[in-house]
Order: C-alpha cells, then sequence, then structure tokens
C-alpha cells in the first residue's frame, strides 16, 4: 500500500467516523 493511499484511508476513517480531518494531509476532504 502506498503513503499516500495510506493517508486516503486515513482521511476517509476521519470523515466516517465524525472527527474533522487532519488538514496537513486532507486537504480537500
Amino acid at each position: 500500500m502506498s503513503y499516500d493511499t495510506n493517508q486516503t484511508i486515513l482521511c476517509t476513517l476521519h470523515s466516517v467516523t465524525g472527527y474533522q480531518p487532519i488538514n496537513y494531509f486532507c486537504t480537500g476532504f
């Protein structure tokens, strides 16, 4: 799994669970 893909999964998990996205790698989510 690529680093970028892993970050995207983390962004998605944050979004789904209702937490605010982590701005430094979730810009645009």
